[in-house]
């Protein structure tokens, strides 16, 4: 039996091969004899005991044990350092500190024979493994920033598959002990799609399929679908609003109009997922709407007005994860632009006190799209109030710079008229 970690039977270069280029400056004969012993015979060395070893910790604890204690490795460690045997010194005293790990003596001498190993090889990769154990062996594992391999401009590189497993690695699978489910992905705008599954604790996808029975089957564009990847949407709808306050003035003189709408909303969400809790909420600060009508007709029952104007929008959103493996991080990001709006505004009386109103407005600008539409039943009750129920919807797709506001916000409305 040979052993993969023993050297070659003759450490005798070949006259062809002694040349300064073909120094240990790359790596070394013995462990580039080693790699290819691997990899043809593979990394057994046909020694039963290493087939199945015992863990460091139990096996160096017997050895040291049966040398007699720590006392006596050390004293024979200084021994074979004074002496020069560093390779020998290292396998009794590596033996002490898998044991003892807080033994400073120990780890102190090791280091010592470490570099003197460091000091003696040519090749880098070598010498700075033994000199950064020596290093870490005195003052511990050096602490620092870790590179945040999540950033959004890392993640919008990656491909979808790339991503997926990026996922499935970062996922804590002792949270997910129990989940199982099954997703279809489909990517229409670049025609991808993927099965996406979650069992004993692993998710994994298969590319270009799809289940027949999938628990979820989610359609997005990879271009929307990124947002979600770096953070700064999620793939829920907002779960509830939180606060909403909503202001329209308007003043008339013969058929001109002069028309105002102050919007502010605050939503937020939560979403459990198997990374962690994700939270999320945006500040609509202020959306408002200023602008002029003209009425191209007008009777005692109906009055119908053509709208112009600018919408100017400031919005604040924040992300962040709790929990899991993506746990702790936020992101914050906002921004204000102005669009132009134009459109169609009316009113309908049924009778003197019950009327209809609504409106339409559509246009661009800052963003790539803004749009707003609104329908209300009224009831006048004297020259002064009256009240309003409807629904209302408006939406807006901007995007700049990486941030990206495409959101549409719709639901009943109801409030009080004043008329002066």
């Amino acid at each position: 039996m040979t052993s993969t970690v023993e050297p070659p039977p003759s450490r005798r270069i070949p006259p062809a091969f002694d040349k300064w280029y073909c120094r240990n400056y790359h790596g070394t004969p013995r462990h580039n004899s080693r790699g290819v012993v691997q990899r043809f015979l593979g990394f057994w060395d046909c020694n039963p005991t290493t087939l199945i070893p015992v863990p460091q910790a139990e096996s160096a604890a017997l050895f040291v044990e049966m040398m007699g204690g720590a006392d006596k490795i050390l004293a024979k460690g200084r021994e074979l350092h004074d002496q020069g045997q560093y390779l020998l010194a290292q396998e009794i005293l590596n033996k002490l500190v898998q044991a003892e790990p807080t033994n400073a003596a120990a780890k102190d001498l090791l280091a010592d024979v470490f570099e003197q190993v460091g000091y003696q090889q040519a090749s880098p990769g070598v010498r700075n493994s033994f000199l950064a154990a020596s290093y870490e062996l005195r003052t511990g594992i050096p602490q620092g920033e870790t590179a945040d391999t999540s950033s959004p401009d890392v993640i919008r590189a990656m491909s979808t598959e790339l991503f997926l497993n990026f996922l499935g690695i970062r996922m804590d699978s002792r949270k997910a002990e129990g989940m199982r489910f099954t997703i279809n992905l489909i990517l229409p705008d670049i025609g991808e799609m993927f099965l996406v599954e979650m069992e004993n604790a692993t998710l994994t996808n298969i590319q270009g399929h799809q289940a027949k029975d999938a628990d979820l089957t989610l359609t997005i564009n990879r271009s929307d679908l990124e947002l979600t990847m770096m953070g700064t949407k999620t793939l829920e709808h907002w779960d509830h609003l939180d606060f909403a306050a909503m202001a329209i003035g308007e003043a008339r003189y013969g058929r001109f109009s002069i028309v105002g709408d102050v919007l502010y909303t605050k939503l937020s969400g939560s979403r459990g997922t198997p990374l962690g809790v994700l939270a999320e909420s945006v500040d609509v600060d202020a959306e408002t709407f200023a602008g002029v009508g003209y009425s191209m007709l007008e009777d005692n029952r109906v009055r119908l007005d053509v709208v112009g104007g600018i919408r100017v929008w400031h919005v604040n959103t924040s992300v962040s994860v709790s929990g899991g493996s993506l746990g702790n991080q936020s992101r914050n990001d906002g921004d204000t632009w102005v669009d132009a709006l134009g459109g169609l505004k009316g009113t309908y009386s049924f009778t003197p006190n019950l009327f209809v109103t609504g409106w339409g407005l559509v246009g661009g600008g800052g963003a790539n799209i803004d749009w707003d539409v609104a329908a209300t039943l009224g009831y006048k009750f004297n020259d002064t109030f009256s009240a309003v129920a409807g629904y209302r919807a408006l939406g807006v797709d901007y995007s700049n710079d990486g941030f990206v506001f495409d959101v549409v916000q719709q639901g009943p409305i109801l409030g009080l008229v004043v008329k002066f």
